[in-house]
C-alpha cells in the first residue's frame, strides 16, 4: 500500500509490485503502510533487519509462503533485540492426496479480516480447497500470537503476531493458484483487501454494512 498522501482515499489500495531481484532498489519502506512478501524465498540480512524494525515501529507485514519459500530463513528471523518476527514456525510442505485436500474450517474464521466474508451468506469461502500448504506451528499460547483461522484438519491457516506497534500475518499458503483454488474464488479479493486494511490500521472500526439489514443511527440531540 502506498504512502499517506493528502487527498488519497485511505480505503483504497495503491500497490507497488517489486520483483525479488529489485528489492534493493525500493529504498526506504517507511513510506508504505503494508508490505506483502508473496512467495519470497528469503531476504538479505540488511533488508530483513530493516523490515523487522519497520513492523516494530507500526508497519504491517503479510507473509504468504509458496513453493519457493526457504523455511529456515523465516524460522530464524529475529529482531535485533531478540524477539521472533514470525507468528509461527513454517514446518513441512503438505500436499494432500487427491480427494483429501484441506478446506477452511468456517467455525474457526475468527480473525477480523474474515468477518464480513463470513457474515455474507453468498460467500464462497467454504469452497476454498488447498492442494498444497505449509504446516504452521501453533504459537497461540504466546500473549502476542493468535491463530485467526484453521483448516478442517486442525492445521493453522492464518497466524498473527503483535510486534511492537505493528502486526505480522502469516498464511499457510501462497496467494496464487499453485496451492489451491483460493485465488479463483469470489471471496479472494475481499479477503486480501481486508487483510491489508487490517494491517494498515488495526484499530480501524469495521465500516462494512451487509446489504439488507436495517441500520439505525443514534444522533445526539442539540
Amino acid at each position: 500500500a502506498g504512502p499517506d498522501d493528502p487527498g488519497v482515499d485511505r480505503f483504497l489500495i495503491e500497490p507497488r509490485i517489486v520483483d525479488i531481484m529489485g528489492l534493493r532498489d525500493v529504498g526506504s519502506i517507511d513510506g508504505f503502510d503494508v508490505v506483502v512478501l508473496a512467495d519470497v524465498p528469503r531476504l538479505p540480512a540488511k533488508l530483513a533487519g530493516e523490515l523487522a524494525a519497520y513492523v516494530y515501529n507500526g508497519g504491517g507485514l503479510l507473509v504468504a509462503p509458496g513453493e519457493n519459500v526457504q523455511a529456515d530463513f523465516y524460522n530464524t528471523w529475529w529482531m535485533e533485540t531478540g524477539g521472533k518476527v514470525m507468528p509461527a514456525e513454517i514446518g513441512g510442505r503438505m500436499i494432500p492426496k487427491p480427494g483429501e485436500e484441506a478446506k477452511l474450517a468456517l467455525t474457526t474464521l475468527e480473525h477480523r479480516a474474515f468477518r464480513s466474508i463470513r457474515e455474507n451468506s453468498g460467500s464462497d469461502i467454504g469452497a476454498v480447497v488447498l492442494s498444497a500448504y505449509w504446516r504452521l506451528s501453533d504459537g497461540s499460547r504466546e500473549k502476542t500470537v493468535a491463530a485467526g483461522a484453521r483448516m478442517n484438519n486442525g492445521d493453522v491457516f492464518l497466524a498473527e503476531r503483535r510486534l511492537g506497534g505493528g502486526i505480522v500475518l502469516l498464511t499457510a499458503c501462497s496467494l496464487d493458484n499453485r496451492g489451491g483454488n483460493l485465488a479463483g474464488c469470489n471471496s479472494f479479493v475481499p479477503l486480501v483487501h481486508e487483510l491489508v486494511y487490517y494491517l494498515s490500521n488495526p484499530a480501524r472500526p469495521n465500516l462494512n454494512v451487509m446489504p439488507g439489514p436495517e441500520t439505525t443511527l443514534r444522533l445526539a440531540a442539540r
